[in-house]
């Protein structure tokens, strides 16, 4: 397992009066884990939605920021995908299968590798 910040990540915090500071990525509790500097400062989230739809760079900016937020559920939906890609590896009855399989998996435990710090 990776030395990153656990649980969900968020785009913005919610507050009383919408979620603020949308340019930030923050964990479940608080903790300020990533600023995307192509989006304002102390801008709520619905607000940049609105300037999302009249503006490409920050249109880009926040769903940069929704992908970063994402980041680890994606990381464990490869950590269980590589599961079901090492049984398929193993047991696939049609070499086809097999081969995509073992292509497919060498990819996602590349990917873990670098994310988890090695090359």
């Amino acid at each position: 397992m990776t030395k990153h910040t656990q649980g969900d990540w968020t785009v913005g915090k919610k507050g009383e009066y919408g979620t603020y500071n949308a340019n930030q990525i923050h964990s479940i509790d608080g903790k300020q884990i990533a600023q995307i500097y192509s989006l304002y400062n102390n801008t709520t989230l619905e607000d940049m939605e609105i300037l999302a739809a009249e503006r490409e760079d920050i249109a880009e900016g926040l769903a940069n920021a929704r992908l970063i937020a994402k980041a680890p559920k994606m990381y464990e939906a490869l950590r269980l995908a590589l599961v079901g890609l090492q049984y398929l590896e193993d047991h696939a009855e049609a070499q086809s299968i097999s081969t995509n399989a073992h292509m497919t998996a060498n990819t996602v435990r590349s990917l873990l590798s670098q994310i988890e710090g090695g090359k």
